[in-house]
């Protein structure tokens, strides 16, 4: 019994150890600066929201003519 309570923590270890190392090997694909962070979470979508609308305008205008 005590044996297999051994067993389980070393294969426990083991799977530990390789998913610590699997964790360092990821590449963190974190913006440079502020002003990058900026763009990711503030331009990108207002820019996007932007173009929706103009889309949107230009429908309703040729669906008038």
């Amino acid at each position: 019994m005590q044996l297999n309570k051994f067993e389980n923590l070393y294969r426990l270890e083991r799977t530990l150890g390789r998913l610590r190392r699997a964790v360092e090997q990821l590449e963190y694909d974190e913006p440079a600066d502020d002003l990058e962070l900026a763009e990711v979470h503030l331009f990108r979508p207002l820019f996007r929201y932007r173009a929706e609308v103009s889309r949107q305008v230009k429908n309703q205008q040729r669906r008038q003519f």
